[in-house]
């Protein structure tokens, strides 16, 4: 049965789906059959060893069912019925006549997308580079509401099965379309802030709270900054004493012939992902014409803002860490600002590196990083310097 269940699997990956729903309807059979036969015979259901991994959770759990690793098939079974059996072809969005019936056809086209694994884990599936998902993203925010619709209600699957770095598992598990969903929406969006947290071990329950939250979230951001350009909304953000400061600076300093990518922050091994040395447009110049305040006023309020949230943390290198990146795209936007702020924080940073200051290792870790940084950006002349401005007070219409 484990081998039924995995060509089933591979064939919804490669699109088959008339072989993957024979083979399921097959595999559903024996199933029960077996199921009422290890019953009838009086056998126990063993029960689960603890997650596999670094990451494995709690003790032993008893399955439901005596092929445990059959838990996910049900919902595959589901799906594949439901292809079978549908009266329509799902629309073609190359023959739509209009921009809603457009979206709508893409949406449908979602249950066909695939993937391949990316980055340092097989784990890592990126379906943000599927064809349609990036179609989707080119309508705009036009196309935000019935995303969302989607990442709400939509139960159908997709042909993407992420496998697990800590090893082989005999229970497939198949992304869902409203995976996806979720990928085209925070590409619109430009912010991860709304991703609802990840569990291998979350009721279905569990599952459908956490979206309902997530898409609260998005639904709420998108009713406040829909209608703005992106330019004027990052200036938003930035003006907002509650807004993702470092999200939108990260994107105002971007160079213009990259793909957007909001920086929430720097993990860990901390490296600077900004390029000085590049001179490209950056995305935020248009907004260079503000005054009162103009973006590097607010730049300045916020790195102080940042370091005042932190007072009080248990982590007392956390709030530092934060203002350190956003004095770097501050110095990435105006270099004779920035460094004036730098040459503040670099001060700082060597305090809270002393041997008698220890709080968070991961985020002392990254403000060694950071000083690296300042130094090299301060030895290498790109910039000048002026005096200090991190604590001048600012004008009341900030």
């Amino acid at each position: 049965m484990a081998l039924g269940s995995t060509g089933t699997a591979g064939a919804q990956m490669r699109g088959d789906d008339e072989s993957a729903y024979a083979t399921a309807v097959l595999l559903n059979r024996a199933w029960k059959a077996c199921e009422a036969e290890a019953k009838a015979r009086g056998f126990a259901i063993p029960p689960e060893p603890p997650g596999l991994g670094l990451h494995g959770e709690g003790g032993e759990t008893k399955p439901e069912f005596y092929f445990p690793f059959l838990n996910t098939f049900p919902a595959l079974l589901r799906d594949q019925e439901r292809r079978h059996f549908r009266k329509a072809p799902l629309l073609d969005p190359a023959k739509t006549a209009y921009k809603e019936e457009r979206i709508e056809a893409l949406i449908g086209q979602l249950e066909n997308i695939c993937a391949r694994p990316s980055g340092r884990y097989s784990a890592d599936y990126s379906v943000s580079g599927s064809l349609v998902v990036q179609a989707l993203v080119k309508e705009g925010w036009d196309a935000v509401g019935p995303l969302l619709d989607c990442y709400e209600h939509d139960e159908r699957l997709t042909g993407v099965i992420p496998a697990s770095h800590a090893g082989p598992r005999a229970d497939l598990t198949i992304l869902d379309v409203r995976s996806a969903a979720y990928a085209a929406l925070e590409s619109l969006i430009e912010t991860p802030q709304f991703a609802p947290p990840y569990s291998d071990r979350k009721t279905a329950r569990e599952e459908e709270a956490a979206r309902t939250t997530s898409a609260q979230g998005v639904r709420k951001y998108w009713d406040k900054y829909r209608g703005l350009s992106r330019d004027e909304r990052l200036f938003a953000i930035l003006r907002d004493d509650n807004g993702q400061w470092l999200e939108a600076a990260s994107i105002m300093v971007q160079p213009t012939n990259k793909p957007v990518m909001p920086l929430v922050s720097w993990g860990y091994p901390w490296g600077l992902p900004l390029d000085f040395a590049d001179a490209t447009r950056m995305l935020g110049e248009p907004l260079r014409v503000k005054e009162n305040p103009s973006v590097t006023e607010l730049l300045i309020k916020r790195v102080h803002n940042t370091l005042e949230r932190g007072k009080d943390s248990a982590d007392d290198a956390g709030a530092l860490n934060g203002a350190c990146n956003l004095a770097f795209c501050l110095t990435k936007w105006d270099g004779q600002a920035g460094l004036g702020v730098l040459q503040e924080l670099y001060a700082c940073a060597f305090q809270k590196l002393a041997p008698t200051h220890y709080s968070s290792l991961c985020s002392h870790m990254d403000l060694a990083g950071q000083l690296s940084a300042m130094v090299q950006l301060r030895a290498s002349g790109r910039v000048q310097t002026r005096k200090p401005t991190l604590f001048k007070p600012q004008p009341s219409n900030l």
